[in-house]
C-alpha cells in the first residue's frame, strides 16, 4: 500500500505595497510655466501602456513613463522625470493633462472602472494660485 505524496503549499510571502500616485494639484502660474509652454509648442506623443501608465514624449526630449489615473474621485499623477520629483508637475503629466481636456487621450477612472474619454465636470484640481 503507497502513501500518497502531497506537497506542502508554502505560504506566498506578503507582498510590499507600492504607494499609488499622488494627487495632482496646479503648482502656482502653471499655465506659465516652462512644463506647460513646452507642450504647447511642441509635438508631443502619449501612448497608453495599460490602464494607468502611458509612455510620453514632449518635443525631442526624453521619453518618460508617466502614471495618470482617477481613485477616490482624485487626479493622481507621477512621473519618472527630475521635473515631477522636484516640482511635482512636469511637461508629460501636462501633455497628458492637455491630450485629456481635448479627447486624445483616455484616462481610468480606477473605482468606477470605466474610461474617461475627457474630464467629467465633478472633477476639479487644486489650483494653490486660486487656492482650489
Amino acid at each position: 500500500m503507497s502513501r500518497a505524496h502531497h506537497p506542502v503549499e508554502e505560504p506566498e510571502p506578503e507582498r510590499e505595497t507600492v504607494a499609488g500616485p499622488d494627487a495632482l494639484t496646479f503648482p502656482a502660474d502653471w499655465h506659465m510655466s516652462t512644463s506647460w509652454r513646452r507642450v504647447q509648442q511642441n509635438e508631443t506623443a502619449v501612448n497608453p501602456v495599460n490602464d494607468a501608465e502611458y509612455m510620453v514624449q514632449v518635443g525631442d526630449g526624453s521619453i518618460h513613463r508617466t502614471t495618470a489615473v482617477v481613485q477616490d474621485g482624485t487626479l493622481c499623477c507621477d512621473c519618472d522625470c527630475r521635473g515631477w520629483t522636484h516640482r511635482r508637475f512636469c511637461a508629460h503629466v501636462a501633455a497628458i493633462w492637455w491630450r485629456w481636456c481635448r479627447s486624445e487621450t483616455f484616462i481610468t477612472d480606477r473605482d468606477a472602472g470605466r474610461t474617461l474619454r475627457r474630464p467629467p465636470a465633478w472633477l476639479s484640481i487644486e489650483d494653490q494660485e486660486v487656492g482650489q
